[in-house]
């Protein structure tokens, strides 16, 4: 079994490897990511959120996650810091989008029982 959140990587020959993505997507569940050129260098960095709230009485919640941005650099995944970024997420994450609105490009996560966190994407 795997617990980690990983990357299955197309080796071209019918084999696939296993990648481990940095420790900032391990700290709770990733319950969805999206694709986004967020510094404007034509190449899409991976957003992922995530935290599991509901679980069973005798388990505490998986709540350590403020979300993530990974960054493919040199064949290697780079988690990068959200002080840098400015992206938290407030919640339960549970689904992000990213959509255009009056000239703009959003980034929406939707919270479980909690309200919509919005970003403004600057590149």
């Amino acid at each position: 079994k795997i617990l980690s959140s990983i990357f299955l990587k197309n080796n071209g020959n019918g084999s696939f490897e296993i990648v481990q993505l940095p420790w900032q997507t391990q700290i709770s569940p990733t319950t969805d990511f999206e694709f986004v050129d967020l510094d404007g260098d034509k190449k899409e960095e991976i957003i992922a959120v995530g935290n599991l709230y509901n679980v069973e009485v005798e388990t505490q919640r998986y709540d350590a996650s403020r979300g993530a941005i990974l960054k493919f650099e040199n064949n290697a995944f780079r988690g990068l810091n959200n002080y840098d970024t400015g992206f938290y997420t407030s919640g339960d994450a549970r689904d992000i989008l990213v959509i255009d609105a009056d000239q703009k490009k959003l980034l929406l996560v939707a919270n479980n029982n909690g309200p919509l966190d919005i970003f403004e994407i600057i590149n």
